[in-house]
């Protein structure tokens, strides 16, 4: 017996392993509200629909009826049109080193961005990890260069 989708299974597919009742406080759905979609089956009203829709990132049409419009479906290069040339071009590079480079450039690229978007993230040994904070009565962390390793006899050279 091949069941059609209601709603209720489209939403539920939706939240994957959210919790219907707490995602539907956080988005300003009272218990009564969730409790009339999932037991009662019920559709929810078009204020709280527009809620669920925005906070799943589906449309309206497909929550009701599991069918897309063309209209609807979201478009890959939305953001470029935005764009200007330069700002364009800068994105189809990043695009196409995440789509073709090997994952150390990729993570160095990724490191870039962060440090200039100001994420106190560094990268070390191909892993991300979180700079260490100044403490005033312990000073700054200790930062061992290369060269470092090599004078006191602790790397190849010795």
């Amino acid at each position: 017996m091949n069941k059609k989708k209601t709603f209720k299974d489209r939403l539920l597919e939706c939240l994957g392993n959210k919790k219907p009742y707490p995602w539907g406080k956080s988005i300003g759905l009272d218990d009564g509200i969730v409790n009339r979609m999932l037991r009662q089956e019920k559709l929810p009203r078009a204020e709280h629909l527009i809620l669920i829709s925005q906070d799943l990132g589906k449309s309206i049409n497909w929550l009701l009826t599991g069918k897309e419009h063309s209209l609807d479906e979201p478009d890959p290069n939305a953001c470029i049109i935005h764009c200007n040339k330069e700002e364009q071009n800068v994105v189809h590079k990043l695009v196409e080193i995440f789509r073709n480079d090997d994952e150390v450039h990729k993570i160095l690229v990724m490191h870039n961005i962060n440090t200039l978007c100001g994420d106190k993230l560094w990268i070390r040994e191909g892993r991300p990890e979180r700079r260490k904070k100044y403490i005033p009565h312990k000073g700054m962390p200790e930062r061992r260069s290369r060269q470092h390793v090599y004078e006191n006899g602790n790397g190849n050279g010795s």
